[in-house]
């Protein structure tokens, strides 16, 4: 599928961006034309099973397998097939079988693929002037992260559609990342020396540095074996991740940092997504919402979950203070705040301020 050109981009971004885009996090106070709602989309909805008699095929790229947003998507595959009377087609590849991360987005902006599920590596490439979100200890809770995303979604949505012919269509909630160790960790002085292991994402590296840390890139095959022979004193993830390798039998604690809040991204080609009548994009659009709805419902219940089995494991699960833990990695935070651009900046800086 050929790319659109720079001309057509900039004459059709002011009819799309808002055409279709995920619906904003309910009770919120942001402005009202939000993507999924009845003001920013067309008028109709979703149409019954008679008014789709054109036959499409997505095909949705993961690079995970047994995640709650794996579950999110393949509700997403019988809701969609069900709703089109079979007209469209949803093929989801779990687990990496179409590649890399990397190779999904490549898939993608191309129109290799139709659909992926993408994670850190586009919102901190495509979007990194705008990737505030990923920056530990600044977001208090997934509300406040999602206020921010839906507050620039426009912004957003046209830089990916301009630079990568992505579109984002949705959040699927990842859950939040917290510290293990093999010892309690109350305060932020006590990781002065604790060698951490830590993914090579900038603005992770200078904040945790900027506490005290010592980090180390291990691949996370390698991780338990580098807990278990002292190479690294603990490592940082969310509770469902730490559970499935068996973190809680190499380090005893987790301290319940929630220093980041993560999302999946859900991505179209954007040249597939024109090609669309109005009435399919209608439909995935709304449906995606739902899913979406049901990823961020069960998180919560998820993450108990996985807290109570990791206890059950022998690890003491932490509360800290996260103002504290915040205002110790202030400086981290300026640092890793400086390449995005200044409307982000700014928004970091009342975040602090606030």
């Amino acid at each position: 599928m050929k790319r659109m050109t720079a001309l057509v981009l900039a004459l059709s971004l002011a009819l799309s961006l808002t055409a279709c885009s995920p619906k904003e996090p309910s009770g919120s106070d942001l402005k009202s034309e939000q993507p999924g709602s009845a003001s920013s989309a067309s008028t109709s909805n979703p149409g019954t099973a008679s008014e789709f008699d054109q036959d499409v095929e997505i095909n949705i790229a993961l690079h995970t397998a047994d995640g709650i947003h794996d579950e999110a998507v393949k509700l997403f595959k019988t809701k969609i097939e069900e709703a089109s009377g079979s007209a469209i087609t949803v093929n989801v590849f779990e687990n990496g079988t179409l590649g890399t991360e990397a190779e999904n987005v490549t898939q993608l902006s191309t129109g290799e693929i139709e659909c992926a599920i993408l994670s850190t590596l586009y919102s901190g490439n495509i979007l990194a002037e705008w990737d505030a979100t990923a920056i530990p200890f600044l977001f208090k809770s997934m509300e406040d992260v999602e206020a921010y995303w839906y507050k620039y979604w426009d912004e957003m949505q046209e830089l990916s559609i301009s630079t990568s012919n992505i579109r984002m269509i949705d959040l699927l909630t990842r859950g939040s990342r917290c510290l293990s160790a093999d010892y309690e960790i109350s305060e932020p002085s006590q990781l002065n020396g604790f060698k951490l292991r830590l993914p090579e994402t900038t603005s992770w590296l200078t904040v945790w540095k900027s506490l005290g840390a010592n980090c180390t890139a291990i691949n996370w095959n390698e991780t338990y074996t580098a807990l278990q022979n002292g190479v690294v004193d603990g490592q940082e993830n969310p509770a469902a991740t730490a559970y499935t390798a068996n973190i809680q039998e190499v380090n005893s604690y987790m301290m319940k940092t929630n220093h980041v809040y993560q999302y999946f991204y859900w991505c179209f080609n954007e040249d597939f997504w024109q090609s669309l009548p109005q009435s399919y994009r209608d439909l995935i659009q709304s449906t995606a919402d739902e899913c979406s709805d049901y990823c961020a419902e069960i998180a919560e219940e998820k993450t108990a979950y996985y807290e109570q089995e990791l206890a059950a494991g022998g690890m003491t699960i932490v509360d800290v203070d996260f103002d504290a833990w915040q205002q110790a990695a202030i400086p981290g935070i300026q640092l890793a705040a400086e390449p995005l651009n200044d409307t982000a900046k700014d928004y970091v800086y009342s975040l602090l301020e606030g």
